[in-house]
């Protein structure tokens, strides 16, 4: 749905959306114990949303464009609108590139999602580049540039709001006690150079994060559950991400390597992946192996994802995933099976 405006300067607001809902399958065992859930999911392929997108031609070859991105659960009686602001952001557009300013998806995570084939499946376990990632970054400040034969370069700075202070409780918005230090919550900066052209992309994304949280979940490899996992908080996180892509017409493969640092700990991993599609079907698979280390112990984890997508209509289709995420120094294995029906708009 898309409106236009305005007497001299051209202007269009998109509303577009996504549905997704489905029946899923879950199993942890860990060592002798052994844990199973079903139930029904939202976002097993694609996380629910409804946003809204607009550009102005400013004149002068100057665009202005923005973007709210609002996250919805259509499982439950109440929608996630209050506390699931996905992407708010303005900004500008021209000869000289981008820049965007609010809530966005962090180069980091844009990295690794062009290098993953199956999508980043928002429920399904089994995916180990997207385990590092922010996803998002808000009060963030994005700029890219145009594309020179190929290559772009951006570059993003995330300002954290929240005082880090040691005599409140985690989150206050306090600079003024005592004890509040002139460390903030979540201060982020990141670079990322691209290269596309033809059925090749490749792309590099360094990003460093101070005073963060990290969320433990995504250690089974999902980034919601209703299992109770805490999460870990560091001082520092850097982030080196490397993705490959090319599209041989029947087959599209993908690369994603992945080497973090959060303090003390130490998380590499490997990632190959493959479309494959057939008409209105497409296959889907890949498989990771990676490894967490700390003062010289670790511990190594593989995974894996399979599944298969069909096309009802341009806008419509079936899918059915299924997921493994191993631990295998501590015997911990996590997974999960997604049948779901996915609309676009």
């Amino acid at each position: 749905m898309a409106a236009t405006t305005g007497a001299f300067a051209q202007s269009t607001v998109t509303l577009y959306g996504v549905f997704d809902t489905g029946f899923q399958s879950n199993k942890l065992t860990a060592g002798d114990t052994t844990v199973k859930q079903t139930a029904g999911v939202q976002g097993g392929m694609s996380g629910n949303r409804i946003g809204f997108k607009g550009t102005e031609d400013l004149g002068g070859g100057l665009k202005a464009n923005f973007v709210v991105e609002l996250g919805l659960d259509p499982t439950e009686a109440n929608s996630a609108f209050g506390d699931n602001n996905r992407q708010s952001y303005v900004g500008v557009e021209g000869a000289f590139g981008t820049f965007n300013m609010g809530r966005q998806y962090s180069l980091h995570h844009n990295n690794q999602a062009a290098g993953d084939m199956l999508g980043n499946l928002n429920g399904q376990t089994g995916y180990l580049g997207a385990l590092d990632s922010l996803v998002r970054v808000s009060n963030s400040f994005i700029y890219t540039s145009p594309s020179f034969s190929g290559f772009t370069v951006a570059a993003e700075m995330a300002l954290g709001e929240t005082w880090k202070n040691a005599d409140a409780a985690e989150g206050t918005n306090n600079p003024t006690t005592v004890a509040a230090s002139n460390e903030k919550k979540n201060e982020t900066t990141g670079v990322r150079l691209n290269y596309a052209n033809g059925p090749l992309a490749v792309g590099y994304a360094y990003e460093q994060t101070k005073n963060g949280t990290f969320a433990a979940i995504k250690l089974l490899g999902v980034t919601a559950s209703d299992i109770p996992v805490s999460g870990l908080d560091y001082n520092k996180r850097k982030a080196n991400n490397l993705s490959a892509s090319y599209d041989f017409g029947v087959a599209k493969v993908g690369f994603v390597n992945n080497s973090t640092k959060y303090d003390t700990v130490k998380w590499t991993s490997n990632t190959l992946s493959a479309a494959v599609p057939m008409g209105a079907a497409t296959l889907f698979g890949s498989t990771s192996a990676g490894k967490i280390k700390e003062d010289g112990e670790s511990v190594k984890v593989s995974a894996y994802q399979l599944g298969a997508s069909y096309a009802l209509s341009k806008r419509t289709n079936v899918y059915a995933f299924t997921g493994q995420q191993k631990f295998k120094d501590v015997e911990i294995k996590y997974t999960s099976t997604t049948l779901g029906l996915r609309h676009t708009f």
